[in-house]
């Protein structure tokens, strides 16, 4: 699947892929890292304001190694661009918890 999503990499503008990945970052050699050597470039780690970390929590069905919670859904981007905040939301913590998957929020400077 992602190879096929990968194409849009070669636009010349900015384009961002959010959601659920089911790419663990705590993983090495796994899907995290593939999309970051395919030129992706993930928001979290380009923001000046990060907040939270976790985007599931708890045991996940699949996910063995998962105690506290896990990382599994980004917004990525295929250029490096100056990324204002990205915070997880709707975690219980700021907001309420809506889905099994916490929220993402990310500003750009555009």
């Amino acid at each position: 699947q992602w190879h096929k999503l990968n194409v849009v990499a070669n636009k010349e503008v900015p384009v961002y892929l959010a959601g659920d990945f089911n790419a663990p970052d705590s993983i090495p050699n796994q899907s995290y890292e593939t999309i970051k050597e395919d030129g992706w470039f993930d928001t979290r780690d380009e923001a000046d304001d990060v907040q939270g970390r976790f985007t599931a929590q708890g045991k996940i069905d699949g996910w063995g190694e998962a105690v506290d919670g896990m990382r599994i859904d980004y917004i990525w981007c295929n250029k490096k661009e100056h990324v204002k905040s990205h915070h997880v939301i709707f975690d219980g913590t700021h907001e309420d918890v809506v889905s099994d998957h916490f929220g993402l929020f990310m500003e750009d400077s555009l």
